[in-house]
């Protein structure tokens, strides 16, 4: 009988062994996203795409099946019989595809669906046919659009949108071949007229070719009274045939607004000309044919040949106008630009910046930091000379050179070509990113007056800056704009500048005005103290619209527990305010619900800004403080935090980050560097070197020289490196950090809990820093249900603390429904508790839908597949593939020496497990990093 039994045995086990050898040599099926880069599909409502759109499936194992699971099958709804996704409503939808077959996925796949109603929700053009569908149907020229690829207009004749009010966004697309042919039209351009409150940005026109005989021509816009921002034309020709028309190569016309209380000027910002063939038979400029009373800024001209019978030629505009009345006064602006023209004809008259120049005895249109090649003596209007600020005739050689470029921002906006300085379009973006803050340059306007763009140059001296803000603080929401040109310093804690109460603006009279402070200057306020006072900050609530750029507050001090919002600039940022270039120095902040040096709740814009040597001290029993924003639902970009010091008082819970306490909005470029997050007190905390909890975006951000401390002694403490929670179909992508130790009761070195996604991360470099607490992952310490991780390093120490149960390199559990990938671990691991090199969860690979295991062990496990580490020391263990024996791959397959970590067999394990040198640094002399 036991002989039986043992034959038994060994044919079962022959049989198992023989059928998983089969299942290797005979299963080469490979299921992947069709494009890895693209991970945002963008429809409109009523459009479909199949599944096989999204995924290639080679060589399918019979066995395998695909799920599939979207977050709101009512954006989105999924065909299960045709495998095909249709758009329903505007909105987003996560879609999750998940291969039954765990070597592949799961794959996750972001739906946003547009329906034009807003610019958060546009519709989307992919194709010429779609393009010229706007101003049709339901399509109309008031909604918002965007282009998601390059169009194509060969072999069709384009006829000018009409009058349009609402936005394109070309999202960085070309449309090519844009050809017209107007004989009727007045207005004539790729869009006829755009509006006052019209948007087109981000857009790119090649090879365009168009003829009119329009009073206004443009390639952009016919006649602008909105904004076009981010736009290029190049290689293209345009002739005019009006003898009585105004014609320029980006708007034939730049026109203000009249209103009653004032007017809005017309913008034109960020635009470049390249290649240009330009003639006319009137007023023509290589941005502008006419700017009424408008603004034109930061713009380059490079044009191949200007000709023309009676062409009136200026580098930037043909005719500059001021809007003259006596009870109202607006003039134009000119600034940051620069034009050169290779050939130019037997023209009437040509200038560098305007063919004519129209002022009065009293008002003078602006000229600023322009720029002009010698194609031409002349400067404005017919003067070889012009009393106005920085007008430069130069020769074309030296636009070759970057110093050429007085105050022009190579940080955010321009950078050297090979022949010229040109717009940097993506960085541009990136620190423009809301229409109402493309106001880089400062206005100097001399006039006055209401609506965005117009405004004055405030003196630098108290009494005028202190008139300033009392103008302010009784009209907050004027959308008027005051530029300092002038370095200054005012204290608030004298008597005459605490009549002034604050905040300057509410939530029922909101912060309009734009406060910009010119590159290189300073504006100061120090000693500003505010207590007891609701939603306490010196600006208040900014509306839609504000923007404050370059001022800096030192020796802040602001404290109300009981506010809802605390900050020193603003307690709240609306959507499409902005706040730039600002700093907050040696101030501090006790209280309140959401608390932030610039920010309570921001839901606008925050781009480079800077928090120093200023502390934070929670007191509420729940709380979100940030360095940056106590809770951030729209952009803080190139944001660098320095030298914060976060506390708080016995029983405050909340979420602490070095930028954000919570983060539903997008962070990126940010640094949060000598920060010290010490929350050791009785209370449930998150805490995390960027975000305390975090539901949408981090990109690209550091976290260096810092402390992240939490108690090792409750239960309810989290802590990691970028943030303590990472859930809701959030992503962390190329952040890091580095010389940085977090200690907590959960504690990882990326975050404390995942349940979303996290890619092409680092714990640590070149094993500085410690990861310190009772559950400790190198990574995260529970990588939860839909948690997924790729490509991440941990190299950094990890260290069990006093009463440590599971100290692991990668993280302490892998609960269902989770992966780590292509990951790798050169940590030290080190203390108290028991110490793993990968994880604690075992079977983790080949038994996560076993019987056996969910009723032996209680529960299902995810998986940690293709991750490789490098042992420093070998009295630590690590959990194998199946039952704790080596029966399918060996344990020591994981495994990497330092030799071969450095190259010894050219870093066979790396590729044999899918690392790829596109997305890892391999060093014959240093452990592998991240690119």
């Amino acid at each position: 009988m036991k002989r039986f039994l043992l034959c038994c045995i060994i044919v079962v086990v022959g049989l198992f062994v023989g059928f998983t050898t089969y299942y290797f040599v005979a299963n080469k099926e490979s299921i992947k996203l069709v494009n890895e880069s693209v991970v945002t599909q963008k429809l409109a409502i009523g459009e479909q795409v199949a599944l096989s759109d999204m995924i290639v499936h080679d060589q399918p194992y019979k066995t395998t099946t695909i799920d599939v699971e979207l977050s709101d099958d009512s954006v989105v709804s999924y065909d299960q019989e045709k495998n095909v996704f249709t758009a329903e409503k505007a909105g987003h939808s996560t879609l999750t595809i998940t291969p039954s077959n765990g070597k592949f996925g799961p794959f996750v796949v972001t739906f946003t669906v547009g329906d034009g109603l807003s610019s958060e929700f546009p519709i989307f053009i992919k194709t010429a046919e779609q393009l010229s569908s706007i101003g049709t149907g339901a399509w109309s020229t008031s909604m918002h659009y965007e282009l998601v690829a390059d169009i194509y207009l060969t072999n069709l004749t384009w006829s000018p949108l009409a009058s349009f009010s609402g936005s394109i966004n070309g999202n960085n697309h070309t449309i090519y071949d844009l050809t017209i042919n107007e004989t009727e039209k007045p207005n004539v351009g790729f869009v006829s007229v755009l509006e006052r409150g019209g948007v087109i940005k981000n857009l790119f026109f090649d090879n365009a070719n168009i003829t009119s005989y329009g009073t206004y021509t443009g390639t952009v816009v016919g006649k602008n009274s909105g904004l076009i921002a981010l736009c290029k034309v190049s290689n293209s020709t345009i002739l005019s045939n009006s003898s009585e028309g105004f014609t320029g190569v980006i708007a034939g016309a730049n026109q203000f607004t009249l209103l009653t209380n004032g007017g809005v000027s017309a913008r034109i910002a960020m635009c470049g000309v390249e290649n240009v063939a330009l003639t006319t038979s009137s007023f023509s400029g290589g941005i502008a044919g006419h700017n009424l009373a408008s603004i034109i800024e930061n713009c380059y001209v490079s044009l191949s040949s200007v000709n023309g019978t009676y062409n009136k030629f200026g580098g930037i505009v043909g005719y500059n106008q001021i809007h003259a009345s006596s009870t109202y006064n607006q003039v134009s602006i000119i600034l940051k630009c620069h034009a050169n023209v290779v050939g130019v004809g037997n023209l009437t008259s040509v200038s560098g910046v305007t063919a004519h120049d129209d002022q009065t005895t009293s008002i003078f249109n602006t000229y600023s930091r322009v720029i002009f090649t010698e194609f031409t003596n002349f400067y404005v209007g017919g003067q070889a000379d012009i009393a106005q600020e920085k007008i430069n005739k130069v020769s074309v050689e030296s636009l070759k050179s970057q110093a050429t470029y007085d105050s022009y921002d190579f940080k955010n906006i321009w950078v050297m070509g090979s022949d010229f300085a040109v717009i940097d379009f993506q960085k541009a973006y990136m620190a423009n990113s809301t229409d109402e803050s493309i106001i880089i340059g400062g206005n100097n306007g001399n006039g006055s007056g209401n609506g965005s763009g117009t405004g004055e140059t405030i003196p630098s001296d108290s009494n005028s800056l202190y008139e300033m803000f009392v103008e302010i603080k009784a009209s907050p929401d004027s959308g008027k704009t005051y530029t300092i040109s002038e370095s200054a310093t005012i204290d608030v804690s004298t008597p005459l500048w605490k009549s002034i109460s604050y905040p300057l603006g509410t939530k029922t009279n909101p912060f309009t005005c734009h406060l910009l402070v010119e590159d290189g200057v300073v504006l100061t306020i120090s000693n500003f103290s505010s207590s007891n006072v609701s939603d306490a900050s010196f600006f208040g609530f900014i509306g839609t619209g504000g923007a404050i750029k370059n001022v800096t507050f030192t020796n802040a001090t602001v404290s109300n527990k009981e506010a809802d919002y605390n900050a020193v600039f603003a307690s709240e940022i609306s959507n499409g305010a902005a706040v730039s270039g600002c700093k907050v120095l040696n101030s501090s902040i006790l209280g309140g619900s959401y608390a932030g040096l610039i920010a309570g709740l921001n839901k606008g814009s925050i781009n480079n800004c800077t928090v120093e040597n200023s502390s934070l001290t929670a007191s509420r029993s729940t709380s979100a403080f940030g360095g940056v924003a106590g809770k951030n639902e729209g952009i803080i970009s190139s944001t660098v935090s320095k030298s914060i010091n976060m506390g708080l008082e016995q029983n405050a819970n909340g979420n602490f980050g070095g930028i954000a306490g919570v983060n539903d909005g997008y962070i990126s470029q940010t640094q949060t560097t000598l920060a010290s997050l010490n929350l050791t007190a009785s209370a449930n905390i998150f805490a995390g070197g960027i975000a305390g909890k975090n539901t949408s975006q981090i990109y690209n951000s550091t976290v260096e020289n810092s402390q992240i401390m939490v108690s090792t002694t409750r239960d309810l403490n989290y802590a990691g490196g970028i943030t303590a929670l990472n859930e809701n179909f959030a992503q962390i992508n190329k952040a890091s950090t580095s010389r940085t130790n977090i200690t907590a009761y959960y504690a990882g070195g990326i975050s404390a809990l995942n349940s979303a996604v996290i890619s092409k991360s680092s714990a640590g470099a070149n094993q500085t820093g410690t990861i310190s607490g009772i559950y400790v992952g190198g990574l995260v310490s529970i990588n939860q249900n839909g948690g997924n991780i790729d490509n991440c390093l941990v190299s950094t120490n990890i260290s069990g603390a006093s009463g440590a149960k599971k100290v692991c390199g990668f993280a302490y559990k892998l609960e269902e429904g989770s992966l780590i990938t292509t990951s790798y671990s050169c940590a030290k691991i080190s203390g108290n508790g028991d110490l793993y090199l990968d994880t604690d969860t075992p079977y983790r690979n080949w038994f996560s839908t076993n019987i056996w295991q969910n009723t032996a062990l209680g529960y299902k496990m995810g998986k940690l597949e293709n991750c490789l580490i490098t042992r420093y020391n070998s009295n630590i263990t690590y959990q194998g593939y199946g039952f704790g024996v080596d029966i399918f791959v060996g344990k020591d397959d994981v495994l990497v020496s330092e030799e071969e970590a450095k190259g010894k067999d050219n870093f066979a394990k790396f590729f044999d497990n899918g690392f790829s040198d596109t997305t890892w640094q391999f060093s014959f002399t240093a452990l592998p990093t991240l690119k």
